[in-house]
């Protein structure tokens, strides 16, 4: 009897820490680092289309926020970001089924950067319609983004 307990408990457990994955704050590799690090990534971003935007302002970023936190309780937290240092790329993968790890910095030119995004190895049979998101930091400048 309390081996089936102790048993159901830590199955429980288990599947409470591994299945909810809805905010994942990753970092990235070592050769991205240096130029664009990842804030903050998350499966619901209310873009029902591919889009990508630059936020260098603090009223920018709110706005960004607003539209994701619409359907949260609690919302998600504000990053807090020096934006005369830095400046965020926000790429919302728009609705899809397909889950996306990140995106890679393929080639910086002096004018722009360029991306390409990186799905998972192991592709998951999940019937649930995503809006994935991530938020990279990257150095204040002009330079143009190209996702790939």
């Amino acid at each position: 009897m309390y081996r089936g307990l102790t048993l159901l408990a830590a199955l429980i457990f288990i599947l409470q820490t591994v299945s909810c994955k809805s905010q994942n704050i990753v970092s990235n590799t070592d050769e991205n680092k240096a130029v664009m690090e990842l804030i903050l990534q998350d499966d619901h971003s209310g873009a029902v289309v591919e889009e990508t935007r630059l936020i260098t302002d603090e009223k920018s970023l709110r706005a960004f926020f607003a539209r994701v936190n619409r359907t949260r309780k609690p919302g998600l937290p504000l990053p807090e970001i020096d934006f005369n240092t830095y400046m965020l790329l926000v790429w919302c993968a728009g609705e899809t089924q397909n889950p996306v790890s990140g995106l890679l910095l393929e080639q910086e030119t002096k004018e722009a950067y360029i991306l390409k995004k990186v799905y998972p190895k192991k592709q998951s049979k999940n019937s649930a319609v995503l809006s994935p998101f991530l938020v990279y930091k990257l150095p204040l400048n002009d330079k143009k983004v190209i996702v790939e």
